[in-house]
């Protein structure tokens, strides 16, 4: 009855842990998704400041957004395929 006792003990333990390891996992995986917006959100606004410090023209504005917007598009895609990678490896668990 001891080692049975000790055995739920270590069963509850372990689930309590991997509970743990799940809610950092999801956390990780939120803060990953919303890095590259919040670079995005950053780069933007200093394009727009150098417009109208008149640092760049216009034209500049918009091709430094459309550039600004492909890499931001790029590491989405990035992190997507390591999320999905790490779910995968996560239920093999």
């Amino acid at each position: 009855m001891l080692i049975r006792d000790l055995l739920h003990q270590l069963v509850a333990a372990v689930l309590f842990v991997l509970g743990d390891l799940l809610f950092l996992q999801e956390l990780l995986e939120i803060m990953e998704r919303i890095a590259p917006d919040i670079a995005h959100g950053d780069a933007i606004h200093s394009v727009k400041e150098l417009l109208k410090e008149k640092e760049i023209t216009e034209d500049e504005e918009r091709r430094a957004e459309d550039d600004v917007q492909k890499i931001t598009d790029r590491h989405i895609a990035e992190v997507d395929k390591l999320l999905d990678a790490k779910e995968t490896d996560l239920m093999e668990i």
